[in-house]
């Protein structure tokens, strides 16, 4: 007759433990899947954070229901397994680790010492990758620091490098301000700073010459260049570095 109700229904009891028991199991594998894709990212606040909130779904000696325990554990498994294979861990991780120990896993194991043992197989696997980015970080950096140190006469712009190690010419812009505190072109206005003082005191060119050199089109502005960014002109440094003592 037009009009609306709506009718709230309370659940038989065992109703309700069957809708909690999969509600934890959809968040638990949830949560596994946010899991994995911190710990490939290298996402070290984000992991932890998330595998406290897995712990938080369950009591603290894990689910009642056996079948629950075993799906969570499996899920732990295949996440830790995923995630070592992925990052080419896995040799290193049997050499180095307990993970053999997995094989071992009963349904019986407590479920504290099963998550702690997960949780040092991430942490560990956290150190690895966090190891291997600085080095790939550290390797980068002295690619780019090669190519401009030997290019200073050539063109030395932002897409060029970009080009010269395979990125893209924004995203070096940002990794290289967050990785080394500083500009990528105040990097290179340092090196041509400290090249130009080394062929002022080291050779006998010309200050036009050294700012040929240098990538410097106009020599006045090498001139320009020079004074304000060690307080004299070249001609000036150069007569009184070479100034006898």
């Amino acid at each position: 007759k037009g009009v609306e109700r709506l009718s709230i229904v309370q659940p038989a009891d065992f109703e309700s433990d069957a809708y909690s028991g999969h509600y934890h199991r959809v968040s638990a594998q949830h949560v596994l899947g946010q899991l994995k894709r911190c710990l490939l990212e290298g996402s070290c606040e984000e992991w932890s954070r998330l595998y406290e909130n897995l712990i938080a779904l369950f009591p603290k000696d894990g689910p009642s229901d056996p079948f629950d325990r075993m799906l969570i554990l499996q899920g732990l498994a295949e996440t830790c397994l995923t995630c070592l294979e992925e990052l080419g861990l896995k040799d290193k991780a049997v050499a180095q680790t307990d993970l053999p120990q997995m094989l071992e896993f009963k349904s019986t194991m407590p479920w504290e010492q099963a998550l702690a043992f997960y949780q040092s197989m991430f942490e560990w696997m956290q150190r690895m990758r966090s190891d291997k980015l600085s080095r790939e970080e550290a390797y980068l950096i002295g690619r780019i620091g090669y190519f401009i140190q030997n290019n200073l006469d050539s063109d030395l712009s932002l897409s060029r490098i970009a080009r010269e190690v395979s990125l893209n010419p924004s995203y070096l812009s940002r990794w290289y301000k967050q990785t080394t505190g500083k500009k990528l072109s105040d990097y290179i206005q340092e090196v041509r700073i400290e090249k130009s003082k080394e062929l002022l005191q080291t050779t006998s060119y010309k200050v036009h010459e050294i700012s040929e050199k240098l990538g410097f089109s106009d020599p006045h502005y090498f001139f320009r260049f020079f004074k304000k960014n060690v307080g004299c002109t070249p001609q000036e440094y150069r007569n009184r570095t070479l100034q006898p003592e």
